[in-house]
C-alpha cells in the first residue's frame, strides 16, 4: 500500500488541529469524568492526522469501500 496518496496538505492538517482543540475543550468544560469514552476516539483520531499527516479514517474508508474504475 502506497501511503503517499494519503499524505494531507497543510490545510488539512490544520482542519484537524483545530476540530481535535474543540473536542478537546469541549471535553474539558465537560467534565472529563462526565463525557462518554466514544468522545475521546475522534478527538485522538483527528489530534494523530494534525501530527502524523495521515487520516487514519480515510485510509481504512477507502480500503472498505474501494472503488471501481
Amino acid at each position: 500500500m502506497n501511503l503517499q496518496q494519503y499524505k494531507l496538505c497543510m490545510a488539512n492538517r490544520f482542519f484537524f488541529l483545530i476540530s481535535s482543540v474543540i473536542v478537546w475543550l469541549g471535553n474539558y468544560n465537560t467534565g472529563f469524568s462526565i463525557v462518554s469514552w466514544l468522545l475521546y476516539i475522534p478527538a485522538v483520531f483527528f489530534l494523530l492526522a494534525s501530527i502524523t499527516g495521515y487520516c487514519f479514517g480515510m485510509i481504512i474508508s477507502t480500503m472498505i469501500f474501494k472503488e471501481n474504475k
